[in-house]
């Protein structure tokens, strides 16, 4: 599956210029541009949820910065 935006579309002037839209957009789904994306956001949000995981509870992390412990507590998931 292709997608493309219609506004590219409306925005050519002749059939070869939505010809080579339609081409770039083809060479995208070709190449698996989009499975690419979908793991590199994949392993991105792990990152994300993992580094959180890591360093919410951190001791030493919020000594050395203050005490914003209870300010990150306080905005935890913990209680849903």
């Amino acid at each position: 599956m292709v997608f493309m935006c219609v506004n590219e579309c409306l925005q050519c002037k002749n059939d070869e210029e939505i010809v080579a839209v339609l081409a770039h957009e083809l060479g995208h789904w070709k190449l698996n541009h989009s499975v690419y994306l979908f793991i590199s956001i994949q392993i991105h949000t792990l990152l994300h949820v993992g580094g959180y995981a890591l360093l919410r509870n951190s001791s030493s992390l919020f000594h050395t910065s203050g005490d914003m412990q209870s300010y990150f507590v306080e905005w935890s998931f913990d209680g849903l």
